[in-house]
């Protein structure tokens, strides 16, 4: 018996054997390579399913295949990452059907010596011949129109590339780390130079820049260390960022009329630099006086400059790492027009040796002289009130610096790794020193820190192995964390009463530290704050019930003499022997508390020193806060108490 399928079954059979064809000719292989299909009657060339890595030798790329389903496919495409990591791949021949090679297509094929494109290429995608180490030259077909980014980034046998018509633009790092491409030459239909398109490209020695080109953009030839010079078309409006920067043959560059646009940076870093103009006409930069430097005109701020400049007195500003990494720059003259420093102006200048700012100055940035490795002298004008974050960093050689006398403030790493500093005065005007101000001054032996000081902060005297000995004054209410952590020369060390607590670390690692006094007013020691400290025979503490300890590693008890004793107030040995830490002492002795009628600064003597200390608390507002200030004993400190401690030491 026969049975007949209905119309809507014989439907649905077909729409299955469809899509069974369909299936079967989604990918296939035809000698050895797998194609995907992309669309009606098209493939493209894809990577090997199984193993990536698998294609190798010289490929051959028909320009049409048979498909599984016995269909022929035009090859329109070579599809992303197709033969990226095939180290094997010597050779490719893509034939005249293909219009687009995908992202990474060639990525890192090591060995691949020769690509035949044809002309019909129009899209080359992003990387696609990343790190073809022995890529060798390179033909541009003529339907692209823009080369992508990082599209030769590290090919390192490239010696000479003709960037032809219609290309735009070229991409992100497109021939970055090029080194041994010696020649580029643009047709005038480039307008954007991408960033960093040749940087690192350090054999460079020849670069015909399109005649249309609008962009340079940021750190395109950064580190092109061949490079003696370049010129930048009239048609350029804009060049950014770090575009010719640690160039370090670079001898000479001009900026066109056309520019109205420099990122920062620019040319830094170039080291043989000497000729610097910007062409006249040019309506927001100039380099008036033929001053070999670029300043902006509006502001009247050099921005840029290099060893042959000569700063025009007419310049009120020099601008942020205007001078940085000018090694050869071995002085320059500021004219007293200039009255601001941006930050890091002459940062890293090793040859600079010493350096005059004139009165007019009344701001300097952070990180101006910042790693002056040569620098020996420097005058600052009396006109500063602080001394900024970083000013002298590194700089090993700076012997002698005077500090104003109205600075209130030395800020963070100011005199860091000053390491040929051997003594520096403070004025009485300085209210703060900051984090690691003095940090690693190894020779530092000398230091006077006034009376108006209120807070030292976070290691700044740390690694100062010369100071034997300093006065902390009782204006200082705040002790940073290591504020003296590995002064190795620190014998002895007495805190005012203005403290209440010794900061973790303070003074670890003070291996010749024998005396220390602490006040009254203390009422607790840090983690580690006199951690290796073996040498101490002597620690005094005056305060009558023990300060809290939070750890065992403050002193170093199992280093510690046997004859290291602690002195306390007699009425708390008892205290002071059953205290967590305190007890651990070889030695605990009580003496008798003594009262010293007039000692406001708390030496255990009456002195006019003991006046001024007074009158800078009143002034400072904290007088109340110690107790031996009230000397009339009415229960407030005025100035009464001051001309009642006078009488006394005319009368005693």
């Amino acid at each position: 018996m026969i049975k007949y399928l209905s119309t809507r079954h014989l439907a649905v059979i077909a729409s299955l054997l469809v899509m069974m064809t369909a299936t079967a000719a989604e990918d296939f292989w035809f000698n050895d390579l797998h194609y995907v299909v992309t669309g009606n009657n098209t493939v493209a060339l894809a990577s090997h399913p199984d193993n990536p890595y698998a294609y190798s030798g010289e490929v051959i790329i028909p320009e049409s295949v048979t498909g599984d389903n016995g269909a022929t496919y035009t090859v329109t495409a070579i599809a992303d990452s197709a033969f990226a990591g095939c180290t094997n791949v010597t050779r490719v021949v893509v034939p005249n059907s293909v219009t687009t090679i995908g992202e990474r297509a060639f990525h890192h094929c090591l060995f691949l010596a020769d690509v035949e494109l044809p002309e019909t290429v129009s899209t080359i995608g992003k990387a696609a011949f990343m790190s073809c180490l022995r890529l060798q030259d390179f033909t541009f077909p003529a339907a692209m129109t823009a080369i992508q980014d990082s599209t030769f980034n590290g090919c390192s046998k490239l010696t000479s590339l003709y960037i032809p018509n219609p290309i735009t633009s070229i991409g992100t790092a497109a021939f970055a780390s090029c080194w041994r491409l010696e020649t580029v030459n643009m047709a005038n239909s480039v307008e954007i130079l991408g960033d960093l398109a040749f940087a690192n490209c350090s054999a460079l020695t020849s670069v015909t820049l399109s005649g249309n080109l609008a962009t340079i953009g940021d750190k395109a030839f950064r580190f092109c260390s061949a490079l003696t010079g370049i010129t930048i078309p009239g048609s350029v409006i804009a060049i950014g960022n770090e575009a010719f920067a640690a160039c370090d043959t670079l001898a000479a560059i001009s900026i066109p009329a056309s520019v109205t646009s420099l990122g920062n940076d620019i040319i830094t870093g170039c080291p043989v630099l000497t000729a610097i103009n910007v062409e006249t006409g040019n309506p927001v930069y100039d380099s008036r006086e033929n001053c070999n430097a670029i300043i902006e005109t509006a502001s009247n701020t050099l921005l840029f400059g290099c060893q042959a400049t000569v700063i025009p007195n007419t310049v009120i500003a020099i601008g942020n790492r205007a001078f940085s990494e000018c090694d050869s720059l071995t002085a320059m003259a500021i004219p007293s027009s200039v009255t601001a420093i941006g930050d890091q102006a002459f940062q890293h200048c090793t040859g600079l040796t010493d350096m005059v700012i004139p009165e007019t100055v009344s701001h300097i940035g952070e990180n101006v002289f910042q790693q002056c490795t040569g620098l020996v002298t420097v005058t600052l004008p009396s006109s500063l009130t602080s001394i900024s974050k970083g000013l002298f960093d590194n700089c090993t050689s700076l012997e002698n610096a005077t500090i104003p006398v109205n600075v209130t403030a030395i800020h963070e790493k100011a005199f860091f790794k000053c390491s040929a500093l051997e003594s520096i005065e403070l004025p009485n005007s300085l209210k703060s020193i900051g984090d690691e101000a003095f940090s690693w001054c190894t020779k530092l032996a000398s230091i006077n820190i006034p009376s108006s000081v209120t807070t030292i902060g976070y290691q700044a005297f740390a690694h100062c192995r010369k100071i034997y000995g300093i006065d902390i004054p009782m204006s200082v209410t705040s002790l940073g964390t290591g504020a003296f952590y590995s002064c190795s020369g620190l014998k002895s060390i007495t805190l005012p009463a203005s403290l209440i607590k010794v900061n973790d670390y303070a003074f670890a690692y003070c291996w010749s530290l024998t005396t220390v006094d602490i006040p009254q007013t203390i009422d607790s020691i840090g983690d580690h704050a006199f951690f290796d400290c073996w040498e101490i025979i002597s620690f005094t503490c005056r305060a009558t019930t023990p300060p809290a300890v939070y750890s065992a590693d403050v002193f170093a008890f199992e280093d510690m003499s046997s004859s290291a004793t602690l002195y306390v107030p007699m009425s708390a040995v008892e205290d002071y022997k059953t205290a967590e830490v305190w007890k651990e002492f070889p030695n605990i002795v009580g003496f008798e508390e003594t009262f010293v009628f007039g000692d406001v600064d708390g030496d255990g003597k009456t002195t006019i020193t003991d006046v001024t200390e007074l009158i800078d608390l009143l002034l400072q507002g904290t007088a109340n806060e110690n107790p031996a200030a009230d000397i009339d004993g009415d229960g407030k400190v005025t100035i009464t108490d001051v001309t009642e401690l006078i009488d006394y030491l005319l009368t005693h």
